[in-house]
C-alpha cells in the first residue's frame, strides 16, 4: 500500500467510513516476474546448466580425451534439449521456474550418478568394481520426479536426455547405460503419470528395479558372464531401482515447496474435507457447503471430459465460495426461508456485499496458506460477470423514480444513473481451463436450482445458454480453452445435472392407511409407505 493510499485510509477511518482493516491480496512480485520471463534470466539459466554438466564431466578419473568428448557432446545435447523444449513444450519453455526445475533434476541425477561412479571405483570399494557401475547409476531418478512434477511429456524428454548424459559420465559402458536408462526411465514415466499415492512412487521404483535386474541378467547371460556375476549385477540393479523410488519420495515434498508446484499428491491431500476452512463452512454456511460439494463434483466430471486437471477442479470447487463465511445470511442458500437481509439494503449495497465474498475468500485462502491455483480460482471464478439480479433491481427502481419525477413535474436529471460497472465483479477473468470450468459449473449449479420443472431438455438448454452468455460477455478471452472444449464441458455438466436433479416417483399410500392422517413432510405425500431403500 502506497503512502497516498494510507493517508486516504486514515481519512476514511476518521470519518467513520473504514474499520482500518485490510484484506490480504495475492499481488505479483515484479522482480519474480522478471526472473520468470526475461531473456537474460533464461541465458543465465542455460549457462549455469552447461557449466554444471561440464564440471561433472571433467571431474573424475577419465582420460583427457574422454573428458573433452563427454563435455562437448553434453553441451551439444543440452543445446538440442533447449530447442526441443522451445518447439514442443511452449509452456515449459515460457516459465523459467519450470525450466530450472526440469534441468535441476537432470543435473541432480547426474551429480548422484557421478558420486556413485567415484565411490564404486575408489580403492576402498574393491568389492563393487567397475563392472557394476552401469547398474548402480539411478538413471530413472530424473524421469520419475519430472513426470510427477511436470507431466508425462516432460518426463519422457527427461528419460532420454538423462540416459544419454549418464552414459557420457561413464563412456566405457555408454551403450549399456543408455539401454537400461531409457527402458527404466520410460517405465518410471508410465508408472507415475497419474500417481495419486506416495506409495505408488515406491512401487514404481520397485518395478524399475525389477526391469533393470532383468536387463542386467539378460545382458550378463548374452555376454557370457558367470552365474555369480549375473546374480550380483541383477541384485544391485534391483537395489538401485528401489533406492531410486525411496529417494524420489523423500525429495518430492521439498521440490513441491521450493518450486511452488502442486502435484496430484498435494491436490489429494488438500481434498480432505476436514480442512479447518471447510469445517467452518459446514457450521457457519451449510447451504454454501452443500453447493460447493456439488460444484466440485460437476467441475471434476467436466475436467475429465476435456483432459484438464480434475483434482484441481475438485479442490477449487470445495474452496471457491469460502468467502461467504463472513456474511452467510446474505446468500440465498443459507437463508432457509427466513428473513432476507437484502430487503433493507439498496441494490448497490447488496451487490457490494455479494461481490465482497470473492475478496474475503482470497483473504481467508492466503491466511490459511492454500495453494496458489486455489487462490486464483477463488479470485477468478466470477470473472468480471454482472450481478444481474441487483442490477435489474436498480434499473427498475431508476425507472420508477423517473416516472415519479415526471408525475411531480421535477427534473429527471436529479435521478442518479445506474452504472453497470458498479455491479460487476472486479475479476480477473479466468486464466486457466480449470477456472473456466469452475465458473460454468458454479453458475450452472446455482441457476438450475431455480428451474420450476428441471426436465432434461430444459437443463441442457439452460446450461448452454449460460455458457453462451459468458462467451458473449468475453469471460473466456484470457484462458486457453477452445470452443470445442466449452461445448464438451456444457454437455458434461448438463448430463451430470440431469442425474442430480432427476425426478422422483410419488409413492401411493397403503390401503389400510387411508383413514390415518398423513404426517409426511410437505411435498412428499405418502412417504411413510415408501420402501426404506428408495432414493
Amino acid at each position: 500500500m502506497s503512502i497516498l493510499d494510507k493517508l486516504h485510509q486514515t481519512q476514511l477511518i476518521k470519518r467513520g467510513m473504514s474499520c482500518g482493516k485490510t484484506r490480504l491480496q495475492a499481488v505479483p512480485n515484479d522482480w519474480v516476474e522478471a526472473l520468470e520471463t526475461s531473456w537474460w534470466a533464461k541465458a543465465l539459466l542455460a549457462l549455469a546448466v552447461l557449466a554444471s554438466v561440464g564440471a561433472l564431466c571433467f571431474y573424475g578419473d577419465q582420460s583427457p580425451e574422454e573428458e573433452r568428448f563427454s563435455c562437448l557432446l553434453s553441451v551439444f545435447l543440452l543445446g538440442t534439449c533447449f530447442l526441443v523444449i522451445g518447439a514442443h513444450h511452449p509452456e515449459l519453455h515460457r516459465r523459467h521456474s519450470r525450466l530450472l526445475l526440469f534441468f535441476s533434476m537432470i543435473v541432480a541425477n547426474l551429480a548422484v550418478s557421478k558420486a556413485v561412479i567415484l565411490l564404486s571405483t575408489s580403492q576402498g570399494a574393491v568389492w563393487l568394481g567397475a563392472s557394476l557401475v552401469p547398474y548402480l547409476i539411478p538413471t530413472a531418478l530424473a524421469p520419475l520426479l519430472t513426470t510427477v512434477m511436470l507431466g508425462r511429456s516432460a518426463g519422457l524428454l527427461s528419460a532420454f536426455y538423462a540416459a544419454v548424459l549418464n552414459g557420457l559420465l561413464w563412456p566405457r559402458s555408454f551403450s549399456l547405460i543408455l539401454v537400461v536408462g531409457v527402458l527404466s526411465g520410460c517405465l518410471a514415466v508410465s508408472l507415475t503419470q497419474n500417481v495419486r499415492k506416495r506409495s505408488q512412487i515406491i512401487r514404481a521404483g520397485l518395478y524399475v528395479g525389477l526391469t533393470s535386474a532383468t536387463c542386467a541378467a539378460a545382458i550378463g547371460f548374452l555376454g557370457g558372464d558367470g552365474t555369480d556375476a549375473i546374480l550380483q549385477q541383477a541384485l544391485w540393479a534391483a537395489v538401485t531401482g528401489i533406492g531410486t523410488g525411496v529417494l524420489a519420495n523423500m525429495v518430492l515434498p521439498i521440490l513441491e515447496s521450493v518450486f511452488s508446484i502442486t502435484t496430484n499428491l498435494s491436490w489429494l491431500e488438500m481434498a480432505d474435507l476436514n480442512h479447518p476452512l471447510l469445517q467452518r463452512l459446514t457450521i457457519q454456511a451449510p447451504g454454501t457447503y452443500h453447493h460447493s460439494l456439488v460444484v466440485a463434483n460437476l467441475a471434476e466430471s467436466a475436467a475429465l471430459a476435456i483432459g484438464a486437471n480434475a483434482l484441481q477442479c475438485r479442490v477449487s470447487g470445495y474452496f471457491h465460495d469460502v468467502g461467504k463465511i463472513t456474511k452467510p445470511d446474505y446468500f440465498t442458500e443459507n437463508q432457509h426461508g427466513g428473513e432476507n437481509p437484502h430487503d433493507d439494503l439498496t441494490p448497490n449495497m447488496s451487490a457490494l456485499v455479494v461481490m465482497a465474498h470473492v475478496k474475503d475468500g482470497v483473504d481467508l485462502a492466503i491466511k490459511n496458506k492454500l495453494a496458489a491455483p486455489v487462490i486464483d480460482a477463488i479470485a477468478q471464478h466470477h470473472g468480471t460477470t454482472l450481478v444481474s439480479y441487483f442490477h435489474s433491481k436498480a434499473l427498475r427502481q431508476q425507472k420508477d423514480a423517473i416516472e415519479g419525477v415526471r408525475i411531480m413535474q421535477m427534473c429527471e436529471d436529479d435521478v442518479p444513473d445506474v452504472s453497470e460497472q458498479s455491479y460487476r465483479y472486479a475479476g480477473p477473468k479466468p486464466q486457466s481451463k480449470e477456472t473456466a470450468i469452475l465458473m460454468i459449473a458454479d453458475a450452472a449449479e446455482a441457476a438450475t436450482r431455480s428451474l420450476d420443472k428441471p426436465t432434461p431438455q430444459r437443463i441442457e438448454e439452460f446450461v448452454k445458454e449460460l455458457m453462451r452468455a459468458r462467451i458473449d460477455d468475453g469471460q473466456f478471452d484470457e484462458c486457453p480453452i477452445t470452443m470445442g472444449e466449452l461445448n464438451t464441458v456444457a454437455e458434461r455438466l448438463a448430463f451430470t445435472l440431469k442425474t442430480v436433479l432427476h425426478g422422483r416417483i410419488s409413492y401411493p399410500k397403503r390401503d389400510h392407511d387411508d383413514d390415518k392422517p398423513d404426517h409426511s413432510p410437505k411435498g412428499t405425500p405418502g412417504l411413510s409407505g415408501a420402501p426404506a431403500h428408495a432414493a
